[in-house]
């Protein structure tokens, strides 16, 4: 709205976020109390650990290194809109209106999801996120004739990508973690899939620069592809083992 009010005034957009982000941050502050508590807690004994104590743990590590080459091979949001733009042809002004798309199928869509996954599994639900950025990159790809058809169409896969991944990792991460480390283990997935993706923004625009967006695109998708399957044969590995021992 803002934009379409005075075009290109991208200053006057952040100054909108941020002041809603003041005001989210001080309803916290002086709204929101901890509960009293009227019993002292117990003090626990302090907990040492280490990446490699973590990599001890059964699973962990197939999570943390599924999760850190599939980010990898994970386009951008930013590089996403990007090719739609320029697929589609959609105005400056309304570019924005693609954030506000995959956030509102996220918005709906996450809390079914999350408790289909609760239901049918955790891992299974992200796997099928990976295909549904599949299904990102291949209308991306195929782009139909309707610019409005492939915008929704991306759009509806991207977020439902986001609603079957994200929290949904976390959940998996936590049933193999022991309660003690638990933070520990979810601060180094986070901090792993973010390198990832870090590494991954930086060469999707080298290879874009390089040859071009499709020529980036289909690199990432083979990638993709790949990674999938690989992870979903490492996964079937694992519970076959985990039903032998039991």
């Amino acid at each position: 709205a803002i934009l379409w009010v005075a075009p290109r005034r991208f200053d006057a957009v952040f100054v909108a976020s941020l002041s809603f982000a003041v005001i989210g941050v001080a309803s916290i502050g002086i709204f929101v109390r901890n509960p009293q508590q009227h019993a002292k807690p117990a003090v626990a004994e302090p907990v040492h650990v280490s990446v490699r104590t973590l990599l001890r743990v059964p699973r962990f590590p197939l999570i943390l290194g599924m999760s850190s080459l599939l980010s990898f091979f994970t386009v951008s949001d930013a590089f996403v809109y990007l090719l739609l733009q320029r697929i589609t042809g959609l105005g400056l002004t309304f570019f924005p209106l693609l954030f506000v798309g995959t956030s509102t199928v996220y918005f709906l869509l996450a809390f079914p999801l999350g408790g289909l996954a609760d239901r049918v599994g955790r891992m299974q639900t992200f796997l099928v996120g990976q295909v549904l950025l599949l299904g990102v990159y291949a209308v991306l790809f195929t782009a139909p004739v309707s610019g409005a058809v492939t915008m929704a169409a991306a759009l509806v896969l991207f977020g439902l990508f986001y609603a079957c991944t994200d929290g949904v990792l976390a959940a998996a991460t936590s049933e193999v973690i022991p309660a003690a480390v638990r933070t520990s283990g979810l601060s180094i997935v986070g901090t792993s899939t973010a390198v990832a993706k870090l590494g991954s923004s930086v060469v999707f625009g080298l290879l874009w620069s390089w040859h071009g967006p499709t020529f980036a695109l289909t690199w990432f998708a083979v990638g993709l592809v790949i990674s999938t399957l690989g992870a979903v044969l490492a996964f079937r590995r694992a519970r076959g083992t985990d039903a032998a021992t039991a």
